[in-house]
């Protein structure tokens, strides 16, 4: 399985603040790890709110991950399909692979035509929403030092 990343854009203070939480106070420390673990919380569930089908296997597959000591949080999405939903295909088409034809029914086929499928992003639509607040948590844990 394929890996694809969609990345914040999160301005690049924030970014070397979130990096050098070694630098600061306890008390500081502790507010940029809950800026960014609440941060991630937040991304996840505006991901799983932003899907354009609410059931099934991409809602499932949608979870998050916190490293502590790096200070980094990470929603992803482990279906196979969620490429494909978040950037959608274009046409495509499906041949026989060891038969003659494909068999849909009672009805024999030399190929299959599947339609364009438009995107539907929702991670990336997530991370638009959550950024802002990120950003306002860990610009306040700064100031707070």
């Amino acid at each position: 399985m394929s890996t694809s990343w969609i990345h914040s854009n999160l301005p690049e203070q924030v970014q070397k603040a979130v990096g050098d939480v070694g630098r600061y106070d306890e008390t500081t420390r502790k507010m940029l790890q809950d800026a960014i673990r609440n941060g991630t919380e937040d991304t996840m569930k505006a991901a799983i709110r932003h899907v354009h089908t609410k059931s099934g296997n991409l809602v499932s597959k949608i979870s998050k991950d916190y490293n502590e000591s790096t200070n980094t949080g990470y929603v992803k999405s482990k279906a196979h399909h969620s490429w494909l939903v978040e950037h959608g295909a274009g046409i495509a088409f499906v041949l026989p692979k060891k038969k003659k034809a494909l068999k849909y029914g009672d009805h024999f086929f030399k190929l299959a035509k599947i339609p364009e499928r438009k995107p539907h992003p929702f991670m990336q639509a997530a991370i638009d929403e959550t950024a802002p607040k990120i950003t306002a948590a860990v610009e306040e844990a700064i100031e707070h030092d």
